[in-house]
């Protein structure tokens, strides 16, 4: 097909407007006589592969819907309003450790501790050398304070026995 410039196409639309009637009969006649003819023509088949695809799409829509709870069920679990800390008393003759529920927005330390009644629990922090809860209130940990204060242990003495020389570990 020769191609024509875009100032002829109101006329080439013209000319094929006269025989769409005709050609249209025609295209309902092969059909009937041979219905495979419907899916050698392009619009069909672009036709089917649009609907085929929105059909794949609903169904993995409700396939996904089965195996993922529902948007309620995820919104569920309602935000708390207090928060969950771990204290422990600065009080060297209390030194309790507990959990305490202070709202979220808690920012006025020490709290009123709950054995003693004093105004002396912390935000509690384990001491990496012994392990034991603290108040992190800065500083070292009590546990570190005393063993700086205590003396160092004596060095092992040499082994009495003379068959140990032998065996230096």
């Amino acid at each position: 097909m020769p191609e024509r410039p875009l100032t002829d196409l109101p006329h080439h639309l013209r000319e094929r407007a006269a025989t769409l009637r005709a050609d249209f009969r025609q295209f309902r006649e092969d059909v009937r006589n041979d219905p495979a003819v419907l899916w050698r023509t392009q619009p069909v088949r672009v036709a089917f592969l649009i609907v085929l695809g929105i059909a794949l799409l609903l169904a993995a829509r409700q396939a996904s819907g089965l195996l993922l709870p529902a948007a309620d069920e995820l919104s569920a679990e309602q935000p708390t309003q207090t928060a969950t800390v771990y204290v422990a008393c600065g009080n060297p003759d209390c030194g309790a450790c507990y959990q305490a529920h202070p709202p979220m927005d808690f920012r006025a330390w020490p709290l009123v501790c709950e054995k003693c009644g004093q105004p002396t629990a912390f935000r509690a922090a384990p001491c990496h050398e012994c392990g034991a809860w603290h108040p992190d209130v800065g500083g070292e940990p009590p546990c570190l304070a005393a063993r700086k204060a205590a003396p160092p242990p004596a060095a092992a003495s040499a082994p009495t026995d003379p068959d140990d020389r032998e065996d230096p570990w």
